[in-house]
């Protein structure tokens, strides 16, 4: 979203189509960018964005879904032949493939049936890292026009935004604060994070910050007790912007088993926090530069994760400077410049 209004002031008229919009995120959406929010079912919404697309003949369409990908390259030839289509690729396609079951699973295995079928229509494609772009050519197809181009995350007003006030928990900054920020889902494996840290209380002070709302909440509030972590492990719920906590915090771990990039190591990095990091696919380890700005540990390992959240709170692996020029490379206008490229080179096509 942060790209939208800076492809705009480039000349482009652009805006977001969805089918649902959650409530929280509806403060994240710059007022500049024109939302177009469709409602309904799955099928209602198709219907109602193939009569968008044919309506608007868009110059390009971006797709950030595989199902709406390959929903857009199967119709563009009879219906909007003049719009280009660039796919966005935000998460692995094998890495959830593998983890999946049920109908899950054969809803998956039925995209990357398609994909396969449908993914060299595609103008263009962008990975959010070189892991997913790899994959992409392993599990998909190799496309002659796929680009690696970063999630952007730091912007004019980033040192702003991390100065704003917080109802911080406790009465004081005394004690070193780990914190975890994301949707409490299965998947992110706060459950991991919270066995680590009793290992990491038993030994120092710290305390714990979870950011955050989903299904896992009530059983991680439930695992947190039954470690004896009232008082020290705080869960503050959804916040609208995450930098003024992470920034009032010593370290930002994330634990996931599978993540796309791990925008908020790079958001942690720009506040000159220490991060940790499980060597989950596909992001982290390149965000981490593998393990140079950020200490990397195997998935599903407890005892692995205490020592590195203990290491990295007695003995920052990286300073603050560094971690912040690391953090530029994933700037909002790199990023831009990146997306004009592609824009531009397939609309001349």
């Amino acid at each position: 979203m942060s790209i939208l209004p800076n492809l705009s002031e480039a000349g482009y008229t652009s805006y977001i189509v969805s089918r649902t919009l959650d409530p929280n995120a509806r403060s994240l959406i710059d007022e500049r960018i024109k939302f177009c929010l469709l409602g309904g079912g799955r099928l209602a919404f198709l219907f109602k964005l193939f009569f968008l697309l044919r309506k608007e003949q868009c110059d390009v369409i971006i797709s950030s879904a595989n199902d709406i990908g390959c929903f857009a390259l199967l119709l563009r030839g009879l219906f909007f032949s003049s719009s280009k289509v660039v796919w966005s690729q935000h998460l692995s396609i094998s890495g959830p493939l593998k983890a999946s079951r049920g109908f899950k699973r054969a809803r998956l295995v039925l995209e990357r049936w398609l994909m396969r079928r449908l993914l060299l229509r595609a103008d263009a494609v962008i990975a959010v890292s070189a892991a997913v772009a790899e994959d992409i050519s392993h599990s998909v197809v190799a496309h002659p026009n796929l680009q690696v181009i970063h999630n952007p995350v730091v912007s004019d007003g980033f040192a702003e935004r991390c100065g704003a006030e917080v109802e911080w928990p406790w009465p004081d900054y005394s004690v070193p604060t780990v914190i975890f920020v994301g949707r409490l889902a299965p998947v992110k494996r706060v459950d991991l994070l919270i066995e680590a840290f009793s290992k990491v209380k038993s030994s120092m002070a710290a305390r714990l910050l979870i950011l955050g709302e989903g299904p896992e909440a009530s059983k991680l509030k439930l695992l947190a007790r039954e470690h004896g972590l009232t008082g020290v492990c705080s869960f503050v719920g959804h916040q609208d912007d995450a930098l003024p906590w992470i920034q009032r915090s010593d370290l930002l771990v994330l634990c996931s088993e599978s993540e796309g990039f791990g925008l908020v190591l790079v958001e942690a990095m720009a506040c000159g926090v220490q991060v940790v990091s499980t060597d989950c696919p596909d992001g982290p380890s390149e965000v981490l530069a593998g393990g140079r700005f950020g200490r990397l540990v195997p998935t599903n390992d407890v005892g692995s994760l205490a020592q590195a959240i203990e290491q990295s709170l007695n003995a920052p692996l990286v300073d603050r400077e560094e971690l912040q020029t690391r953090a530029a490379d994933f700037s909002v206008e790199r990023a831009v410049s990146q997306y004009l490229e592609v824009l531009e080179a397939v609309v001349r096509q």
